[in-house]
């Protein structure tokens, strides 16, 4: 899960924050999870984060996790592959969902979360299409230079200025090949 810069959960190691959630999903009050916060803290920055800040750090936590889970649980149904795969699937995350519903987590809060993972989700797709369309635009200029300089070499045309442009097109060739290095 992406931290904000000034979280408190940010200044804990993996393991203490690992810790953290195990002990207030064992039950541990928020207040005591504030105080356990404030004595690993830098002691540069002593003060003890807010009960509200916990609190919603772990119910995001919680989420986040339950939201893991599924999508493990799903990748372990799509790997078994029975005939009815995507309807266990889809049942399977359907029931993760209500038990974290069950555990607290409000329904709002799950879909507000669920929203944001598919619009960075999204957001990375988009990425990905605007570098392949990027990449097309680029094989296309160096296609078009290839068919011109045959073109020129065809109608008898040897001069210098050929020779660089073979030798600039067999670079980026290259360059195409090996993403974006040259050889």
């Amino acid at each position: 899960m992406k931290m904000r810069r000034d979280s408190f959960a940010r200044r804990l190691t993996a393991e203490q924050r690992e810790e953290l959630f195990t002990s207030m999903a064992g039950g541990m009050p928020t207040k005591e999870a504030a105080k356990k916060v404030k004595e690993w803290s830098n002691p540069a920055r002593p003060s003890a984060p807010s009960k509200t800040a916990v609190d919603k750090w772990f119910k995001r936590e919680r989420v986040t996790r339950g939201i893991k889970m599924a999508a493990q649980a799903a990748v372990a149904a799509e790997a078994n592959c029975p005939e009815d795969m995507d309807e266990k699937t889809i049942r399977l995350i359907g029931q993760k969902k209500f038990e974290m519903v069950v555990d607290g987590v409000e329904p709002l809060e799950l879909a507000s979360f669920e929203r944001n993972e598919i619009a960075k989700l999204r957001l990375e797709l988009d990425e990905r299409k605007f570098e392949y369309a990027a990449w097309i635009a680029e094989r296309n200029v160096i296609l078009d230079r290839t068919r011109l300089i045959l073109l020129r070499v065809r109608n008898g045309d040897k001069g210098e200025d050929v020779q660089k442009m073979v030798d600039l097109l067999l670079l980026q060739i290259d360059q195409m090949k090996n993403g974006g290095e040259a050889a």
